[in-house]
């Protein structure tokens, strides 16, 4: 069986173990690491082999379509390095009973770190004093950049999953009093309430649930509204929510502050008012690129094998 790597971070992070597991599983090996279309990659669409594809939701520009993939011979399975799966056509894969597998849990500590590092520097106002070049006007700007202390403030987080309870985690171990709304679990360490209650009495409020058909209309207009004025809206999700509302609080001075990830760095100064709008870094440490790494070769092993980890399809 041959295991083709679409892969452009490849060379970074496969070691000599990883080849061992693959060697080991009866995998031969080829790696393209220079993006290009599939369908220009010839080898991919030739031979009997049966073949897996690991691919770098990067390297596909986060879209695989039905005709990227289904004249590929002998395809047994896909799996994708990263947890969101929404950007592949799996009409075809469902169709022949081709399996799409995702890998899971390789971010949490990251993300949640980043989030809190998002909140600290919104409640503190850095977005303000980025956008004026850290003034230095200490007899006005004592109040101009007046943030406020995290330290017995109250965040609720939405959706307490990995990444939510690390946050929580975090939170409490800066005397924040944590507050959650979830679909499903419940945890002793953290007080929950419903979603009513967590926008309209928290002074951080912060989706971390996994975006898909039950959550895109979770968060209304309504429950934005009901945010207190010197509360924070920190997002690291998709953008599942009214955002130009939140602009549009924050830039009205009815909202202290919103976080979110942004497209391109030029946006960051773009938005009026104390607006966190940075590149969608949250993952991007050592030990997270690492994990997606291990837990990708795991899948594929798997898969090789016959077992089907964290099938999406």
């Amino acid at each position: 069986m041959k295991l083709f790597a679409l892969d452009p971070l490849w060379n970074e992070l496969f070691n000599d173990t990883h080849g061992e597991l693959l060697k080991n599983a009866g995998l031969e090996l080829e790696v393209i690491s220079e993006i290009v279309p599939m369908q220009e990659i010839e080898s991919l669409y030739e031979g009997d082999q049966d073949r897996i594809l690991l691919i770098n939701p990067d390297f596909v520009g986060w879209s695989i379509t039905t005709d990227a993939y289904k004249n590929i011979p002998n395809l047994k399975g896909i799996v994708l390095e990263s947890t969101s799966f929404s950007y592949v056509d799996t009409s075809y894969a469902d169709e022949k009973g081709i399996p799409v597998a995702n890998i899971r849990n390789f971010v949490t500590e990251s993300v949640a770190e980043w989030t809190m590092m998002m909140m600290l520097a919104t409640a503190r106002k850095i977005p303000l004093m980025l956008k004026a070049g850290f003034p230095l006007n200490f007899g006005s700007d004592f109040i101009t950049y007046k943030g406020f202390d995290l330290k017995d403030k109250t965040i609720g987080i939405i959706g307490l999953g990995n990444i939510g309870s690390a946050l929580g985690a975090l939170a409490q171990g800066i005397g924040m009093n944590v507050k959650y709304w979830s679909k499903s679990t419940r945890s002793a360490s953290y007080q929950y309430c419903e979603l009513d209650e967590i926008f309209s009495s928290c002074d951080v409020v912060v989706p971390v649930m996994a975006s898909n058909d039950d959550t895109n209309k979770l968060i209304s207009d309504k429950h934005i509204l009901s945010m207190k004025n010197d509360a924070i809206f920190i997002a690291v999700t998709h953008r599942d929510y009214n955002h130009d509302l939140l602009l549009k609080r924050v830039a009205n001075n009815e909202l202290f502050g919103y976080a979110f990830e942004d497209e391109t760095p030029e946006n960051f100064n773009k938005y009026d008012g104390n607006v966190w709008a940075a590149p969608q870094y949250a993952w991007t440490t050592d030990n997270s690129l690492r994990n997606s790494m291990d837990k990708s070769i795991e899948a594929v092993v798997s898969m090789a094998k016959g077992d089907i980890p964290n099938k999406v399809n």
